[in-house]
Order: structure tokens, then C-alpha cells, then sequence
């Protein structure tokens, strides 16, 4: 045993080995005694108070001598006091959690003693901006319920995990009992036995505080869900009481066409400065590739030429978003109009065709906006960094200062273009929905009448066959599709309420749901067509020949039919995956969408949707990335030349992704170096993604890695190092021996 300068000392350790050991005893029996009180006191005040001493007591514990000691490795005391540190943090959570459900319980509660009435606080008539403000209300409600319900499904999905760990926890404290009650027990085992037990009860207290934590924050979501619930259904109604009592008066429409006149003329003007600025920078470019000019006219010349591309850019945008107003106009007009003269089918048809060719535009254009936004930040911090051999300090903060101005002018355009769009969008979404609402049907056979004319009744009442004495029309046949149509909606619709109810009271997870939904949508798809081809009377003997043809169909595929049913029983009760979960199918990483009787469909990170037999998830091996996790790991392999600084490399890898936004922090990002391939040195970059952006937006990975790409090439190129390509590709999914 060393002393502070390094001498050797002779005083024997016993002394410091029993002052560990009685705090370190004194630690495991705290933990014992919370595992073992049942449910958790929520006056937790006391307990972090004593976890923060026990933290002390392990940490000054964790040393060579007390690991002897003990007959454990020093890695365990460590992984011991990092036990202790997770159970603090967890009861630290509580107080929040408490305080989020007891605030939704009282907010319910109110809403329940004193409802607020249907009617809006105002009274009659309402105008245009009114009614959108409720609009946006529901909407916005519509959102948090959706965002509610993802959250409870994803705490379920961990509830579920956990119930698993704590099974196998219990079975490893009875063997390890059952070992301790043996008398000739060694006393070095014993020991090493002891140790492992109470590491498994403070787990146990860990794993009863997550499990009650997150029932607390399920339950809150529950109250939540059920307050806005109520919300949204009042909103609803209140919308239908202000759509009856509409009232536009000519001077509000005055106003609101005059405003997006003059906004859209703004935006012409600004597209005009653009112009002109784009001349400006292009003149500056050209005078800049003078040979005799000053030092520092290359980058002043790179700044220019980019200034002119920006604005190029920023004009193209301008003109848009003016396109933009201006169709705003004419929805915002229409809406005022509808009233008094609503749409014929052909004029909404026409209307529904702009409207979908407005949302392909959308959907196309605004992710190229954010890739330029991304490639000019890119360019921009490249040219920093060339500035900085520049001795002319004032010319490099005037053009850091452009630089800088440049760079936020393009985001906040880029953003005022992505808000104008999505206004445009849900403007022409609620006059959609009051167009469809306000439309004036007529009977269908009516409607048929009127297309075909005098010769129109001929041929709706034309015989298609005869069977049994009963003859088959056009209008039977007609009016039995029309039912199947109606029906199927029907169907749809009444199998995901018998889910959801069944999942509400039964407590059910995603995966029987989602039998149970299968199974009444078929049941109930065929009552369906029983009843409509009697209520049009049309006789069973006329598909009978479809009998036959079905029963050869089964006699052929009935071995594939029943191997993937039985799949998916066992997919329903073993659960070695679950919707949402993230899943490697054929080299691919996947998101499960849907676990049918029959087949799974899953999503691939570029958003390619894959129907997989059920009973391939048997006969291959398809991991599972997140199963009882609630992050995905990646990883990205970079090649870099033999004589590069090693440990310059890793800093600038680990940096990267800790500076990215859409990393996780915990756990953290990791850098290993991989192998020494033929020409190159491979370092291989983990990091982890939440699964909740995962699943909303596959494509997040791919844009993640290529994110991560990008700023490596531009890390490494500044100090030097080169990217080496290797014969090996990335791997979204790390070797095993790399996680360690």
C-alpha cells in the first residue's frame, strides 16, 4: 500500500477495509429494505438524502484493496455506485411526475364539476377569423391527443420489457438463495454469492422505482388524454354552432384580400431587391478574379460568388411564397363565397385537383430548401476557416459579418416560406371540409338520371342476367356496390373501436389489438356483403361459382396460408417484436408498422414499405434493434490515411456527434478503432437516435449519417487528415464485439 509520496507503508489495510465495509453494508441494507417495502413512499425527500451518502460510502469504496476484500472486481463496485447514481436520479423524477398528474387530475376534475357550454363565449354571428381561431384550437388539441397516445404506447412497450427483467431477476435471487443455505459453502464463494444478491435487490429497487414512475407518468397521460378528450368533443360542437351562425361581412372580406394583396406584393419587392442584390454580388465576383488585386481577394471572391447563389436562391423563394399569397387569395375568397353559393361536384373535383398537386409540390420542394440550407451552412463554415490566414482584420470581419447576415437571412426566408406553405395548406384543408359538409347530394339515382338523360332509365333498369326467376339489373348491382363501399368504412371503422375499447379495459398490448381488429374486420366485412346482396335482392346461386374457384384457391395455398396464420399467433403471444419496434430484415433496418394475421408490414429507413410473410420471422434471423429500449445504435465507419494522428481523430468523431442535434446524449456517443484494413486505418463512430423520431420520420437516420459524413470531411480537411475509402461499408447495426 502506497502512501502520498509513494512510500511503501506497513500499517495493515483491516482498519480501512472495516470502515468501507460497514458503509458499504450499510448501502446494501438501505436498498434491501426500499426493494422489499412494497409500494414506493412518495415523500422520497429522506430516501435521496440517504442515497446520497450511500453514493459517498460506495465511491470512497471503490478501491483495489476493498475489491480483494470482497472477492468482486473493481469494475462491480463501480457499476455498483453507477446503480446507486441511476436509482437517485429516478427518484428525483418523481416530484415532477407527481406534480404532472395531480395537475391533470384537478384540471379533469374541474372540466367534469363545471363543463363549459357548446355555445362560444361571444355571440352571433361569428366572422372568418373566429371561426379560424376555434379551428386552430381543435387542431392543435388534435395534435396533443395524437402525441399522448404515441407516449402511452411506447411506456406500455417498456412496461412490458421491464416485467421480463424483473422476472428473470427473481429467478437469479432464488438460485443464489438456494446456494446460500448450503452449509459447507466455501467462505470466499459465499462472499462473492453475498455481493451478488444485494447488487440484484438494489436492481430491484431500481427496476420498482422505473416501473412506478412510469405507471405515475402513464396515468397522467391517461388524465390528459381523457381532459382534451372531452376538450376536442366540445370543440367540435362549437364549430358546428359557428358554422350555422356564419356571417362574412364585405368589409372583413375587403380586408382580408387587401392584406394578402399587399403581403403579396411585399414579397414581389423583395424578390426585386434579391435581384438586384444578385447583380451586385455577381459584379463583385467578376472584379474579384483580378490577378492584381489584394491578398484575400480568393476568399472574398468564394464569399461573392455565394452571396449571388443565396440570392438567386432567396429571390426563387420570394416569387414562391408570392404564388403562395396569391392562391391563399383565391381559397380565402372561395371560403366567403361558400355560404352563399356553395361548389358543384365538377367545380370541387377541380378544386381538390389543385389542392393535391399544391401538397406533391410541398412535400417535394421543402426538404431540397432545407438540403441547400444545410450545403450553404457547410460552405459558409469552410470559408471561415480559410479566412483565418487573412492579416487584414478589418476585411475579415466585414466579411464575417456578411457571412453571418447572409446565413440568417436564408433561414428566417426559408422558414417564413415553410409557415406561408403550411397556412395555405390548412386554409385549403378547412374549405375542403366545409365544401364537402355544405354540398348539396342528391339521391344517386337521381344523380344517374340527370348524366344520362330520357335513355338514362333504359339502362338502369337494363337485365344483366336472370336467375331463378329474379332478374339482375344495373341498379341492383349498382346499389350492392354501394353498400360494400359504405359498409367497409363501416367495418374499418367499428373493428378499430372494438380495439380500442378492448385495449382500454382489457389492457391489452398493440400486438392483440391488432388481432382482435383483424379478426371483427373480416367477421363483420362478410356480414357486409351477406346483407347486400339481400337487400337488393340479388340470389346467392349467382356466386356460386365463386365458391368453387375459393375452395381450389385453398386447397392450393392452404399450407402457406396456415403456416403464416399460426406465424402470427406466435408473433401475437411470444412478442419477440412489436409495432414501432425497429427490426434488421435482409441487411436493412425496418420500423414495424402493422402485425397482421398473415403478414407484418414494416417501413424501410427510405420510407419503402415491405409486407413480410409472418412466417419468415421463424425461419430466418431478424434482429430486433430496439427491444425494450427506447433508443436505435448506429454506427459509421470512416477510413482515414496510415500516419494520421489517432487520438485527433477519435476527439474530432466523438465531437461531431455530440455537436449534432439529433443525437442522443445518453447513452453517449462512442468512437472505436475498428481494424487496419489494406490502405487505410478504420474508426468506426456509435451513436444513438430516439426511436420515437425514428418511427415518426425513417429517413432521419440516413439524413443523420449523411449529416455526420459531410461534417467529417469538412473536420477532417481542415487539420489535415485524409478520408480513405475501405472495401468495407457503413454498418447500421455494429459488430458484437464493438458494443462492448
Amino acid at each position: 500500500m502506497r502512501g502520498p509520496q509513494g512510500a511503501t507503508t506497513v500499517r495493515h489495510p483491516i482498519f480501512r477495509w472495516s470502515f468501507m465495509g460497514l458503509l458499504l453494508l450499510g448501502t446494501l441494507l438501505g436498498s434491501v429494505e426500499a426493494t422489499q417495502g412494497g409500494e414506493l413512499s412518495h415523500d422520497l425527500s429522506p430516501r435521496v438524502a440517504t442515497l446520497a451518502e450511500e453514493i459517498a460510502a460506495a465511491r470512497h469504496a471503490e478501491t483495489p484493496e476493498f475489491a480483494a476484500r470482497m472477492g468482486v472486481p473493481l469494475g462491480d463496485l463501480k457499476e455498483f455506485t453507477n446503480s446507486l447514481l441511476t436509482l437517485r436520479n429516478l427518484y428525483l423524477l418523481f416530484p415532477t411526475e407527481l406534480r404532472r398528474r395531480d395537475d391533470a387530475a384537478r384540471q379533469l376534475a374541474a372540466w367534469e364539476q363545471n363543463p363549459p357550454a357548446a355555445a362560444p363565449e361571444v355571440p352571433p354571428p361569428y366572422g372568418m377569423a373566429f371561426y379560424d381561431r376555434t379551428w386552430d384550437r381543435r387542431d392543435e388539441i388534435v395534435r396533443r391527443v395524437e402525441e399522448g397516445n404515441f407516449d402511452r404506447r411506447s411506456i406500455r412497450g417498456d412496461l412490458e420489457a421491464q416485467a421480463n427483467a424483473r422476472d428473470v431477476s427473481r429467478r437469479q435471487l432464488r438460485r443464489i438463495e438456494d446456494r446460500l443455505r448450503e452449509v459447507s459453502l466455501p467462505e470466499e464463494e459465499r462472499r462473492k454469492l453475498e455481493w451478488q444478491q444485494r447488487r440484484l435487490l438494489l436492481d430491484q429497487e431500481g427496476d420498482n422505482a422505473f416501473v412506478e414512475l412510469l405507471n405515475i407518468r402513464d396515468n397522467a397521460l391517461r388524465l390528459e388524454g381523457e381532459r382534451l378528450s372531452r376538450e376536442l368533443a366540445l370543440l367540435e360542437e362549437r364549430l358546428d354552432v359557428i358554422r350555422n351562425h356564419l356571417e362574412f361581412r364585405e368589409e372583413d372580406r375587403h380586408q382580408d384580400m387587401e392584406s394578402l394583396g399587399d403581403q403579396a406584393a411585399a414579397m414581389a419587392a423583395r424578390g426585386q431587391q434579391y435581384d438586384r442584390r444578385f447583380e451586385t454580388f455577381q459584379g463583385a465576383a467578376l472584379r474579384a478574379r483580378d490577378p492584381g488585386a489584394f491578398p484575400g481577394i480568393a476568399e472574398e471572391q468564394a464569399l461573392r460568388e455565394l452571396g449571388a447563389e443565396a440570392c438567386q436562391r432567396l429571390r426563387d423563394q420570394c416569387r414562391l411564397m408570392e404564388e403562395v399569397l396569391r392562391e391563399q387569395q383565391v381559397t380565402r375568397e372561395r371560403r366567403y363565397t361558400l355560404p352563399s353559393s356553395p361548389p358543384d361536384a365538377p367545380t370541387l373535383a377541380a378544386w381538390k385537383k389543385d389542392w393535391e398537386s399544391w401538397k406533391s409540390y410541398g412535400a417535394s420542394s421543402l426538404p431540397l430548401r432545407h438540403q441547400w440550407l444545410l450545403s450553404l451552412e457547410n460552405r459558409i463554415a469552410t470559408l471561415r476557416n480559410e479566412m483565418g490566414d487573412l492579416t487584414d482584420a478589418g476585411l475579415r470581419h466585414s466579411m464575417e459579418q456578411e457571412m453571418t447576415s447572409l446565413l440568417q437571412e436564408t433561414r428566417d426566408t426559408t422558414r417564413e416560406s415553410e409557415t406561408l406553405f403550411s397556412s395555405l395548406l390548412r386554409e385549403q384543408r378547412r374549405l375542403e371540409e366545409d365544401a364537402t359538409r355544405n354540398q348539396e347530394e342528391k339521391p344517386f339515382t337521381d344523380q344517374i338520371s340527370e348524366l344520362l338523360g330520357a335513355e338514362g332509365d333504359a339502362l338502369w333498369n337494363a337485365e344483366l342476367w336472370v336467375i331463378e326467376d329474379r332478374p339482375v339489373t344495373v341498379a341492383k348491382v349498382l346499389k350492392a356496390l354501394g353498400i360494400l363501399v359504405v359498409g367497409f368504412f363501416l367495418v374499418r371503422a367499428i373493428s378499430r373501436f372494438l380495439g380500442d375499447r378492448l385495449s382500454r379495459h382489457l389492457n391489452l398490448d398493440l400486438h392483440a389489438v391488432a388481432l382482435v381488429r383483424k379478426i371483427s374486420f373480416y367477421v363483420l366485412a362478410f356480414a357486409v356483403v351477406l346483407f347486400a346482396l339481400n337487400k337488393v335482392n340479388i340470389p346467392l346461386t349467382a356466386f356460386a361459382f365463386l365458391g368453387g374457384a375459393l375452395a381450389i384457391g385453398v386447397g392450393v395455398g392452404a399450407q402457406s396460408f396456415f403456416s403464416n396464420l399460426i406465424s402470427g399467433v406466435l408473433l401475437m403471444v411470444e412478442k419477440p417484436l412489436r409495432i414501432h419496434d425497429i427490426v434488421e430484415v435482409g441487411g436493412e433496418l425496418a420500423v414495424v408498422r402493422e402485425i397482421g394475421a398473415r403478414a407484418t408490414r414494416v417501413t424501410t429507413f427510405d420510407s419503402t414499405d415491405i409486407f413480410l410473410p409472418n412466417s419468415s420471422f421463424w425461419g430466418n434471423q431478424i434482429a430486433n434493434q430496439t427491444y425494450g429500449s427506447s433508443s436505435l445504435k448506429l454506427s459509421l465507419a470512416i477510413g482515414v490515411a496510415y500516419g494520421s494522428p489517432e487520438r485527433e481523430v477519435e476527439r474530432l468523431l466523438r465531437q461531431i456527434a455530440e455537436a449534432h442535434p439529433r443525437i442522443l446524449k445518453t447513452p453517449a456517443p462512442y468512437v472505436r478503432l475498428a481494424q487496419f484494413g489494406e490502405t487505410a486505418m478504420v474508426f468506426r463512430l456509435a451513436f444513438y437516435l430516439a426511436q420515437k423520431e425514428v418511427v415518426i420520420s425513417p429517413r432521419l437516420a440516413n439524413d443523420t449519417l449523411s449529416d455526420l459524413r459531410y461534417a467529417a470531411v469538412e473536420a477532417f480537411r481542415h487539420v489535415g487528415i485524409g478520408v480513405v475509402p475501405t472495401r468495407r461499408l457503413d454498418l447500421v447495426r455494429p459488430p458484437e464485439h464493438l458494443d462492448a
